[in-house]
């Protein structure tokens, strides 16, 4: 089978020059066609444009031979007017306009007498003192007395002769101008393909034009280099999950053997263990993180989060008040709940606790011993505001830059071996929740970081 060629790309400045060559070209070509057809009307159609020239000047000399003028002595190309000795005109076949004319000819005035066809005059002085005028047109004219009432031919000639220059001019431009939309057009729709992310679709072959293929393959290269990117990504993804799910798995066993133990100590009689109330708060928090764990998974595994419902701020606040106080109890921290919030809000309420007890250790984690946690709840107009405050070492610039990445946690003085899931978890929720998460230092010290949450805005009046 024949190998097909592959037509060579051309530059932009040899596409002009060609054109400007094929323009050139096809205009020479029109001039010689239309200076062929001229010789064509002139030997059947049209007299030269010198013929009323040469008539006058034999009927000028016909009249001078014969001594006498005889109108039939003028060739029909001319036009005559017979002035007396006086000036007076003696006999003319001219129009009013071209008699004004050829009488300041014969006075000797100077004057524009026509733009494109001036009018020109040959003399005759008669013996008997007469003068005769022949006013004749430098211009082609038709051979048929019967044509000579249409349009001048030698304007109509030229006219067509621009019209034909124009509509060659305009093709060529239009053919070169279609060939540039082509290419442009094809660069186009592999920049949209790229854009709308079918990067192993999409036609990236020549567009014909030097330049622009050089632009085509860095649009080649470029989706290359994300679908490569994507993959990365997504393997990347994929392991972040096993992850996940792997520490998932091994959270359950530990959690499994605080469950079953905190149950059967509460199942002794209340004489024997004064510490019931603590027992209790155990076997709720591991509950709960049974609760996440679950949660965990099912956000690993793209599961859908849940509907979002009303929150009644003041318990949920006391819950997490006796949550964080276990937290800083383990850490030698004391916690404080700055405002005790009455309200409403509309979020998904696990998720929101899941947050909120998530910022609280890490508060409880990073504060120094002796040291103090604080939570605060406001109401602002268009949302509510969870603060959570440390006074512990802060966070550093690339914290502040990249905390909320899944797996990122500072080195340093707030690491602590854990996987980053807690602020992430917390950003994640605040942005699924319409919301925003911010983290920063405050000015003595310490990390501050806030959980803003838009109120619910009324519906219309039904």
């Amino acid at each position: 089978m024949e190998k097909r060629r592959v037509k060579k790309p051309r530059g932009l400045k040899w596409l002009l020059a060609s054109y400007f060559l094929q323009t050139a070209v096809d205009c020479v070509v029109l001039l010689l066609v239309w200076w062929m057809g001229m010789g064509f009307f002139i030997r059947f159609l049209v007299y030269p444009a010198n013929a009323a020239q040469q008539a006058a000047r034999a009927s000028s000399q016909a009249i001078l031979e014969n001594g006498a003028f005889l109108p039939e002595l003028v060739d029909p190309l001319c036009r005559y007017i017979v002035f007396g000795l006086g000036g007076e005109v003696l006999q003319t076949d001219m129009s009013a306009g071209e008699q004004e004319q050829a009488q300041s000819n014969y006075r000797g005035d100077s004057m524009q007498n026509g733009f494109f066809y001036p009018k020109f005059y040959a003399h005759s002085r008669l013996e008997n003192g007469q003068t005769v005028l022949l006013q004749y047109d430098f211009r082609q004219q038709y051979r048929s007395p019967a044509l000579r009432g249409l349009p001048d031919f030698q304007t109509c000639y030229l006219l067509a002769l621009a019209l034909v220059g124009l509509f060659t001019v305009f093709l060529h431009t239009w053919l070169f101008a279609r060939r540039l939309e082509k290419a442009i057009r094809k660069l186009a729709q592999a920049g949209g393909a790229i854009a709308a992310g079918e990067l192993e679709q999409g036609d990236f072959s020549s567009t014909g034009v030097k330049e622009l293929d050089g632009a085509m393959a860095a649009m080649d290269t470029l989706r290359k280099s994300l679908a490569a990117s994507l993959k990365e990504q997504w393997a990347l993804r994929r392991q972040r999950q096993a992850q996940v799910a792997a520490l998932a798995h091994d959270l359950k066993t530990p959690l499994a053997v605080i469950s079953g133990n905190t149950e059967l100590l509460l199942e002794e009689p209340a004489g024997q263990d004064g510490g019931r109330k603590e027992l209790e708060t155990i076997l709720r928090s591991a509950r709960r993180a049974n609760d996440y764990l679950a949660q965990l998974v099912g956000t690993a595994a793209g599961a859908v989060e849940e509907k979002p419902r009303p929150v009644e701020l003041l318990p949920l606040l006391e819950e997490l008040e006796g949550t964080a106080k276990a937290l800083c109890a383990q850490k030698g921290v004391r916690f404080c709940l700055d405002r005790r919030q009455e309200g409403r809000i509309v979020a998904g309420e696990a998720g929101l606790r899941r947050a909120l007890t998530n910022l609280l250790d890490n508060a409880a984690r990073y504060a120094p011993q002796g040291g103090l946690v604080e939570l605060t709840a406001r109401l602002e107009q268009g949302g509510v505001t969870f603060e959570v405050r440390d006074n512990g070492p802060g966070f550093s610039a690339e914290a502040l830059r990249r905390a909320g990445e899944l797996f990122y946690t500072q080195d340093g003085a707030r690491g602590g071996g854990h996987f980053g899931f807690g602020l992430a978890f917390a950003a994640e929720f605040a942005r699924g929740q319409g919301g925003a998460l911010r983290l920063e230092n405050g000015p003595q010290g310490g990390a501050r970081v806030s959980l803003w949450l838009p109120l619910p805005q009324p519906g219309p009046a039904g």
